[in-house]
């Protein structure tokens, strides 16, 4: 069974157009993170895990473990 934070990595695999991300991805430390794919970033994972993110919520994910702890969060 795979875990949110491996779901949240899938997702921004495809958003980013790479073929893997490590765990502890970042804004900082994925190139084309910008504004841009981080609104297409949202979009997508609000799509796959049936979620809406509030403006605060999006401002958090920094990083593919935030985005996962605002998902796991949101499905509680």
């Amino acid at each position: 069974m795979s875990t949110t934070l491996d779901q949240v990595k899938q997702v921004a695999i495809d958003v980013f157009g790479v073929t893997t991300l490590p765990d502890d991805a970042s804004t900082t430390s994925i190139e084309n993170w910008d504004s841009v794919n981080h609104l297409n970033l949202v979009l997508a994972l609000e799509s796959t895990f049936g979620v809406s993110f509030e403006p605060e919520d999006i401002e958090k994910m920094t990083s593919l473990k935030r985005a996962a702890e605002v998902i796991d969060k949101k499905a509680k």
